[in-house]
């Protein structure tokens, strides 16, 4: 149905707005009746509820029968099925504002909201099990250190043109790997095209959540590791200036730097300024709030780790 659209536009939009005719607005319009019945059928009358001249296409009523059908189809299915509505609804801008908003497929995304909920929501357990799987088998700082090596703690002569050797480091697989998850978590939510800034504010909320618990849980992890290594200190428990050393505090700035992207990443302003202009200022305030602070935190919490390091070294090469 997209793709006969699609090709109806290429082909004869232009040729029947000649004779001033809306090809796109009319044939839209008949196959989004069609679309609604096969929906109907499939899903029951229930899918679309009736009240006076009102018709309402997501209610307490419909949600539960709607689930239930999308209960019988895998996930996959369910995900297709999203992805199809979205894009037959994008079709809808050849029409006016007024008939755009008569469409019940301008409701159709509101049907998955209980699935898109719950897959954000094991998304976060499953991106918190890949960064222990990452950590635990990271070949990178299960190896020795390798390349310039300044005892931070040695009282004696500084060689001072060692300090600036320059030392070819990468982030680790374990840094990859978490920030490939991110991505992943990011790149799964455009592909949902959620149309509405306003209703997307639980899904960035979630989005938001499972980023910051993750980024914050590898740092941890990563900071754990490198205090339990002996190869990153001296004698007398100072950090030495090594690779490895170095390679932790790139895996924690690859990951800071991640954090510092996330709000643009998401489209976190647009939802926020859709908040702002729908609810009451002071529960649009706590309810901003509620979504930059644990970014915030996040950043303080991986930042702090990086600067303590840096002030070690700093001082006692100083």
């Amino acid at each position: 149905m997209n793709a006969d659209l699609q090709k109806g536009r290429n082909f004869y939009q232009l040729t029947f707005e000649m004779i001033e005719v809306n090809f796109g607005a009319a044939v839209y319009r008949q196959m989004s009746r069609w679309l609604i019945e096969e929906i109907k059928f499939k899903i029951g009358e229930v899918a679309c509820q009736t009240v006076g001249d009102t018709t309402y296409y997501y209610t307490h009523q419909t949600r539960e029968q709607i689930n239930r059908f999308l209960s019988k189809l895998s996930g996959i299915e369910v995900f297709e099925l999203h992805i199809v509505l979205q894009e037959f609804s994008s079709f809808k801008s050849c029409l006016s504002e007024e008939d755009q908003a008569s469409l019940p497929v301008s409701y159709c995304h509101q049907w998955f909201e209980d699935y898109i909920t719950e897959w954000f929501t094991i998304a976060k357990t499953k991106i918190r099990g890949r960064i222990h799987f990452a950590m635990e088998f990271d070949k990178e700082l299960n190896t020795q250190p390798q390349g310039v090596v300044i005892d931070v703690q040695d009282e004696g002569p500084k060689p001072q043109p060692a300090l600036t050797v320059p030392l070819k480091v990468k982030y680790s697989s374990s840094s990859v790997e978490a920030v490939q998850a991110f991505s992943q978590l990011r790149e799964f939510w455009h592909q949902l095209l959620w149309p509405d800034k306003y209703t997307a504010y639980p899904f960035i909320l979630l989005i938001v959540e499972a980023t910051t618990t993750a980024a914050v849980l590898y740092s941890n992890l990563l900071w754990k590791r490198l205090r339990d290594d002996s190869n990153c200190f001296g004698e007398k428990g100072y950090f030495l200036v090594n690779k490895k050393v170095i390679l932790y505090m790139n895996n924690l700035e690859n990951v800071h730097y991640d954090l510092n992207q996330l709000e643009e990443a998401i489209g976190l302003d647009d939802v926020l300024q859709a908040v702002i202009n729908k609810e009451q200022q002071i529960a649009a305030e706590m309810l901003c709030a509620k979504v930059t602070n644990p970014i915030e935190k996040a950043q303080t919490h991986v930042r702090t780790m990086i600067d303590c390091f840096v002030r070690s070294v700093a001082y006692h090469v100083s």
